[in-house]
């Protein structure tokens, strides 16, 4: 699969989904993205990113120190998950499944970050609030 499967934008009445291969370049460049979330990543997440950085990599390295994760909390991201589970059945059976896991920020630096290194999980995709989004002021 090339990298534009994964460079989408979509967007319901609540939430706004982000493809997991999107650049920082990409929430400027693309007509899709709603204004406020431009403005957003010029004026905040580009102090401590590159317009060639995914994303997904910024979030991999985030400190709860940076502005740009108090700006992530505050438009409520949560990032889709989809990671390896092992399991054994009531007959004593191993095996591995994938799982799908929604959590905010501070639960995917705590507990999956390590996992998305070892490649046992990767994202699927981030979901932003729009009323949250809304609430921001730039």
């Amino acid at each position: 699969m090339e990298n534009k499967d994964f460079k989408y934008i979509l967007q319901d009445i609540t939430r706004i989904f982000l493809g997991r291969e999107l650049t920082y370049g990409d929430l400027l460049d693309l007509e899709e993205i709603p204004f406020k979330l431009k403005a957003i990543t010029n004026n905040y997440f580009l102090k401590d990113s590159t317009r060639e950085e995914k994303v997904i990599d910024h979030l991999n390295r985030i400190t709860e120190q940076e502005f740009s994760y108090q700006i992530y909390d505050q438009i409520k991201l949560r990032i889709r998950l989809n990671r390896l589970v092992h399991t054994r059945t009531i007959f004593g059976k191993e095996s591995d499944k994938r799982v799908s896991v929604e959590c905010g920020l501070k639960e995917y630096l705590e507990k999956y970050v390590e996992e998305i290194q070892n490649g046992d999980a990767f994202i699927e995709e981030l979901v932003i609030s729009k009323l949250a989004l809304m609430a921001i002021g730039c």
